[in-house]
């Protein structure tokens, strides 16, 4: 969660920022394409 304040000159300032910082970006990229990789193998008898 990120609260930003934006002005009026296409500027913002971030006031605070909370959350887990691992989750999400690269790691759950990896897991997303590791999922459909395993869901296109089993849905099409591939494993390559």
């Amino acid at each position: 969660i990120e609260i930003a304040e934006i002005d009026g000159e296409h500027q913002f300032e971030v006031l605070s920022t909370n959350g887990d910082t691992f989750l999400g970006g690269e790691d759950f990229d990896l897991t997303l394409i590791d999922y459909l990789a395993d869901e296109f193998k089993e849905q099409n008898g591939v494993d390559q």
